[in-house]
């Protein structure tokens, strides 16, 4: 785990960069459901201003590079009371410690949102998502056919939650 790590608020100027990380995490594919990159004006209106948007926090490393970030929404789809998140490591510096640190702080804004329990959605080929979310203490409750990937593979969304 990086001790340096300062967990903070998204802010504006974080968007650039960001949405740079996503993109490549995009592009390298298997680890998130997105299959099109964001333009820095997309990434701000989704993740950053959107008024479904509970939090969306950031880890810095003490250099100033940002490592990651992860969000937490209201959709229509889910049960009253409950959230969405998504979590977004840079390429090469998953399982060290950024998702955890991130993790602490988007419970505590869930809490402060009498959020009762946060929706993980996973794509059945994220190994590494699906490990991720079950050290956070989120448990499997359903699973859904999802679109195939390119190269024609099966995918299923699988659904954990979490309670606050």
């Amino acid at each position: 785990m990086q001790a340096e790590m300062i967990i903070r608020p998204t802010e504006p100027r974080d968007v650039g960069e960001l949405c740079q990380l996503l993109n490549e995490i995009i592009e390298q594919g298997g680890t998130t459901a997105r299959r099109q990159t964001m333009s820095e004006t997309e990434f701000l209106e989704h993740y950053v201003t959107n008024p479904i948007s509970i939090s969306c926090v950031t880890a810095q490393a003490a250099d100033g590079t940002l490592l990651g970030f992860q969000t937490l929404h209201l959709y229509d789809w889910l049960p009253s009371g409950w959230a969405d998140i998504g979590t977004f490591a840079r390429v090469g510096s998953t399982a060290k410690g950024i998702g955890t640190r991130l993790f602490q702080s988007t419970l505590q804004a869930a809490a402060d949102r009498n959020i009762s329990t946060i929706n993980a959605t996973i794509r059945s080929y994220n190994i590494g998502g699906l490990k991720y979310y079950g050290k956070m203490g989120f448990v499997e409750y359903k699973r859904e056919e999802a679109e195939p990937l390119e190269a024609g593979q099966a995918a299923e969304k699988v659904f954990k939650k979490r309670a606050v």
